[in-house]
């Protein structure tokens, strides 16, 4: 599941975007028959596009702090963001 929005108290912020970068740049975008991968690919090309559509909305308004690896350019993969 994903991650629409994260309210965090300004005290706080900075600890809480750290932790998850480092959680989230552990997750392993990959075959979901291999045991290290966190993230199979999406269901078609459609649900790709989507998400690359959110993606760019998202950096047109905010600030990217992290940004995934997709492990091949085939299949529907879609890297944390």
């Amino acid at each position: 599941s994903a991650l629409s929005r994260l309210i965090v108290h300004r005290e706080i912020h900075d600890r809480v975007l750290h932790r998850l970068v480092e959680a989230v740049s552990d997750m392993r975008t990959g075959d979901p028959s291999d045991p290290a991968t966190r993230l199979g690919p999406l269901i078609e090309r459609v649900a790709v596009e989507r998400v690359a559509g959110f993606v760019a909305e998202g950096r047109a308004t905010s600030h990217v702090a992290f940004e995934g690896r997709i492990p091949t350019e085939d299949g529907f993969y879609a890297a944390p963001v």
